[in-house]
């Protein structure tokens, strides 16, 4: 794993070899790389440092692609818990809420709803880029 990210207290300690495994698996995958930041836990609203794959997946969208900005949280219950995925608009975007993605960036997939916890965070880039048939995010116009 990448060394300049510690472990947070939050994970299992069962779980950091696992975690560590999955992380790994995702350094191949070029537009991701891994963090560490806070996290505030929607069902406490504690904030806790949580680790987490932020960048670009590409999506295909009517013959074009486009890189998606993104983050993945590792929740503290990881890998029984799905990892929470958002889309992360920059300043020249807007969130276009859809079928897969709430007005805050979340991303709902069924996948994640039905986590199987043997899966891993890998197959998370991969899946929102292949059921991501409409781009979650649109372009801010600099001309009104």
């Amino acid at each position: 794993m990448c060394a300049d990210v510690a472990f947070a207290s939050q994970y299992l300690a069962q779980s950091v070899e696992r975690i560590v495994r999955d992380v790994e698996g995702v350094s191949s995958y070029q537009g991701l790389m891994v963090q560490q930041d806070d996290y505030v836990l929607e069902t406490t609203g504690v904030s806790v440092k949580l680790i987490n794959l932020t960048g670009t997946i590409p999506i295909m969208f009517r013959q074009s692609v486009y890189n998606i900005p993104v983050k993945i949280w590792l929740p503290p219950m990881y890998p029984r818990d799905a990892p929470l995925a958002y889309v992360q608009p920059t300043s020249t975007m807007l969130v276009k809420q859809g079928k897969h993605v709430d007005p805050s960036g979340k991303v709902y997939l069924p996948y994640l709803h039905y986590w199987p916890n043997r899966s891993d965070v890998r197959c998370i880039a991969v899946r929102i880029g292949l059921q991501s048939v409409k781009r979650p995010l649109l372009c801010i116009s600099k001309h009104r």
